[in-house]
Formats: structure tokens, C-alpha cells, sequence
């Protein structure tokens, strides 16, 4: 079996030779997609040994043997020390949330009558600033609200738990082609050229160093009402004042002659909202699949 010497090129997670290795330096794995996302790194000075033909040592083509440990208490020749199958915790990823007050603008809807059943409702657009008034009388019993608050009203957030579980492994490459026993404590397997194994062996992602990811949390929802004072003022421009409500919903007596313009005021009710969901992922520094049978 003729062996040549590789020089050169990117050392990745163990030995790798030039061309043969796929899913390097930057591979993203959990994105949304749960596709890999592979990004060649640039030539390292680290010697990557021997580059063996296709089938040596029972290689699959395109695979290249080599020694894979899973801890790491052996030695052997150029052995570099790995993370093993590194995968965040199932709750690396926690979305919280807070409810904002996204009360307006509203549509100015009131009961009248001796007990506020009679529903009634107006042209005025509730914005928070001075709104001018529909100019029809103030009946001398309102009850005003509460209204309803936005589903959207919330703002959430991503907390990350950057713990990683890992195996902590030991990889090196073969003194020679033909050198197919594996060191005491080592196994011969093989290093994909990208991020599949053949059925019939077991599939391990190696790399140099795991980082946790966590994507942007979904959409939150939140739930409540809105509340606060309606103001009534005789004029347009929300100078004279006459009256105010409290809008809960509650029947009350009204001193105010017309709806000459109105200031609303808001304020959030039983406010709450749910969080919604973040998907963890890894960010791995130099990494390679290495596949075991």
C-alpha cells in the first residue's frame, strides 16, 4: 500500500487529509433546519502525517483510518485530545418574556344607562394623546372598558446555559498504512470525508472546542386587559376638563356635558404572557466525523 506524505493542511479534530475531509472549522450543528453548515479553515502548521490510498486498512472510499479513543488514557503517536459527541443541555435554550403595554390605539366603546347595559360606541380612535371628540352628549351614566390587549404585547428574550455535555477522546493517525492494529485502548476507525457514516458503523463527532447556540425566541403571546382613566373634556383640544372615568369596566355617574375631546391613559390589568421557544445548537471548532464499526 504506497503512502505519501501530505503537508500543509488543515489538522481537523484528528488527522485529515488534504481534500478528504468535509463539515470543518465553523460547522454549525441544530440549526433550524437540523442541517450541517460547513465552512473550510484555512491551512494549518500542524503536520497532518500520512495520506493513505483508498481501502487501506478495510477503509471505506474516500475514508481515512485512524485511532479514535474514547477517554483519555492511552497514547500514541501524534494523538491529538478531542470532545467526543458534544450536545447541549435539553435546556441550554429559556425563552422569557414580559408584557408591554400595547393598549392603543383603541376604538372608544362605553355602556350607558341607569346600570351601563345599553352598549354604545363612538367615531373616537383612542391613541393615548388628546383625541377630538365625536361632539354627542356625555351620557350621565358610562362605564368605560376594560379593553382587550394585544396578543403581541410582549417582548421576550434567550437565556443560555452554556453547559456541553462531551466525552473527552483522544484521536491520532497511523504510523504507516499498513499499520491497521490499534493501539491498547484505541479502536481502528475512519474518518468521513463528510457528515455520514455507512450504516453499518457508528458515527462520532469530534472537535477541538463546542460552544452553545440558541436561535431567536419564537413569537410570545400575552394575556390581559387594558385599563387606566378616560378623560372628557368640553373643548377640542383637551384644556377644560370635565369629567374622568376609570376604565374597569365599572357603571359610574358623569358630571360632563359633551365629548368635546378625550385623553386616554393606559395601563396594563392582570398582565401576563408565555414565553415562546428557542432550539439549541452547537458552534464547533474544528470538527470531523469519525466512524467506527
Amino acid at each position: 500500500m504506497r503512502a505519501s506524505t501530505i503537508l500543509g493542511c488543515a489538522f481537523v479534530a484528528t488527522l485529515a487529509a488534504c481534500g478528504l475531509v468535509s463539515g470543518l472549522d465553523g460547522l454549525k450543528v441544530g440549526d433550524l433546519d437540523a442541517s450541517l453548515d460547513a465552512t473550510t479553515i484555512s491551512d494549518s502548521s500542524l503536520d497532518v502525517g500520512i495520506s493513505c490510498e483508498a481501502g487501506a486498512c478495510g477503509a471505506p472510499d474516500g475514508f481515512q483510518p485512524v485511532y479514535l479513543a474514547l477517554d483519555r488514557n492511552g497514547s500514541c503517536g501524534g494523538s491529538q485530545d478531542v470532545i467526543v459527541d458534544p450536545a447541549p443541555q435539553s435546556d441550554a435554550c429559556t425563552c422569557t418574556c414580559t408584557p408591554t403595554s400595547a393598549c392603543v390605539p383603541q376604538a372608544l366603546s362605553y355602556k350607558e344607562g341607569e346600570s351601563c347595559t345599553t352598549a354604545s360606541s363612538s367615531p373616537v380612535v383612542l391613541d393615548g394623546g388628546c383625541n377630538l371628540g365625536s361632539g354627542s352628549v356625555v351620557p350621565s351614566r358610562m362605564s368605560v372598558g376594560p379593553f382587550s390587549l394585544d396578543a403581541g404585547a410582549c417582548t421576550g428574550s434567550v437565556s443560555v446555559d452554556g453547559v456541553v455535555a462531551s466525552t473527552a477522546g483522544r484521536v491520532c493517525g497511523l504510523s504507516s498504512c499498513t499499520a491497521c492494529a490499534a493501539p491498547s485502548g484505541f479502536a481502528l476507525c475512519f474518518l468521513a470525508p463528510s457528515s455520514t457514516c455507512p450504516s453499518s458503523m457508528t458515527a462520532h463527532t469530534v472537535a477541538m472546542a463546542a460552544e452553545v447556540s440558541c436561535t431567536p425566541c419564537s413569537a410570545c403571546t400575552a394575556t390581559g386587559s387594558c385599563g387606566g382613566t378616560l378623560a372628557i373634556y368640553d373643548d377640542s383640544q383637551c384644556l377644560d376638563q370635565t369629567d374622568s372615568v376609570p376604565v374597569t369596566g365599572d357603571c359610574h355617574s358623569v358630571s360632563a356635558d359633551v365629548f368635546g375631546s378625550v385623553r386616554y391613559t393606559p395601563s396594563l390589568l392582570d398582565a401576563s404572557c408565555s414565553p415562546g421557544t428557542s432550539q439549541s445548537g452547537l458552534v464547533l471548532t474544528q470538527s470531523a466525523t469519525i466512524c467506527c464499526p
